[in-house]
């Protein structure tokens, strides 16, 4: 069922990205990630059709889900790994 909402998520305006993941070790665990522009964007779809669509979903579940919405203050790369990376070296290694 949740792949098929995937496909109404990420036309939704303001969707960046719209995943399903599934765990390696529980069959019954699954994750859905979506990446919203805005706050609003991701209230604007809360509050729709598809939105109430996922809900539904939810609601469906045998298993109580757990649901969490996380946000970003920031996002980096391979950069992070290389600061953390000197960091560390510079720690481990202090200049004499």
């Amino acid at each position: 069922m949740f792949t098929a909402l995937l496909a109404p998520m990420r036309v939704q305006p303001g969707c960046t990205h719209a995943r399903l993941y599934t765990d390696a070790d529980d069959a019954n665990a699954m994750t859905i990630v979506h990446e919203w522009t805005s706050q609003a964007d991701l209230d604007r779809f809360l509050a729709s059709d598809a939105g109430n669509v996922v809900v539904a979903v939810l609601d469906s579940s045998r298993l109580a889900p757990e649901v969490h919405f996380d946000t970003v203050a920031s996002r980096g790369g391979l950069e992070v790994i290389a600061m953390a990376r000197s960091d560390v070296s510079r720690v481990r290694h202090p200049r004499k």
